[in-house]
């Protein structure tokens, strides 16, 4: 009787579950030649101001202000933080915004442009990167580390993976569209 009980009960729930309302989200895609971006279920638009991010299920995310550059990438930390890289032709940084969408600081990485990023579980922030010198998205030929860590008050506290170990051509963490390592 308890397993007839507990299947009866496992079956209901999956077809009130089958049940549940569908959220439908209209976006921006249709209109834009950049390509979504995805981050741990989060959807944004790298190039597109002011920056809109949608959470995995469907709501956006209050609307980020246009940075000082063009947004590159994001990532979410569990405590609800968000950063965003940011590129200008001659510069780059990163944001950092508390979970209510207001800007607590910003990370300036000089020549170094931060394209993918991902929180750690101790809420440190590590970067993906290219280092670009003169006019705009030039790569530099001199060795750098490609690698970056950040820690929760915005310091950089290392740098990995120097840009020597991979061969001439495939540059590291390029958001424009071409190949790159990523």
């Amino acid at each position: 009787m308890l397993r007839s009980l507990a299947l009866l009960a496992g079956l209901t729930y999956v077809a009130v579950a089958a049940n549940a309302p569908i959220r439908e989200v209209t976006s921006q895609a249709a209109n834009s030649s950049v390509p979504p971006r995805f981050f741990k279920g989060y959807i944004y638009w790298a190039g597109r101001e002011p920056l809109r991010i949608y959470t995995p299920d469907g709501y956006q995310m209050p609307v980020i202000p246009p940075s000082k550059g063009t947004a590159q990438a994001i990532a979410v930390d569990t405590n609800g933080a968000l950063a965003v890289a940011w590129a200008t032709p001659s510069t780059g940084g990163i944001d950092l915004y508390d979970s209510s969408g207001a800007l607590v600081r910003t990370i300036q990485t000089g020549r170094y442009l931060p394209a993918f990023l991902s929180f750690a579980e101790d809420h440190c922030l590590w970067s993906l990167g290219s280092q670009m010198i003169g006019r705009p998205y030039n790569p530099a030929r001199e060795d750098y580390m490609i690698v970056r860590k950040f820690l929760p008050n915005g310091q950089q506290s290392s740098a990995y993976l120097p840009r020597s170990q991979f061969p001439d051509g495939l540059e590291p963490a390029t958001n424009r569209g071409d190949w790159g390592i990523a």
